[in-house]
């Protein structure tokens, strides 16, 4: 292989990854967009995660897990 074709290859590479980037962000914004203004919500709001009803149980060994 001569310099020229791992230099085209190399450039090939480089702009499908920031291809691949800039469609990550896209989709990435696109999820985590206020839930409210996405189209269908409003009628069930998502349960708030910062609740004080969460009950967590720490399993420390094989016996307290039953």
């Amino acid at each position: 292989m001569s310099t020229n074709v791992i230099l085209i290859y190399a450039i090939g590479v480089f702009v499908l990854m920031a291809i691949g980037m800039i469609l990550t962000m896209i989709e990435f914004n696109r999820l985590s967009d206020e839930p409210s203004q996405r189209k269908g919500a409003g009628s069930k709001a998502a349960p708030e995660t910062g609740s004080s009803d969460a009950k967590i149980r720490v399993v420390r060994s094989k016996n307290d897990a039953a």
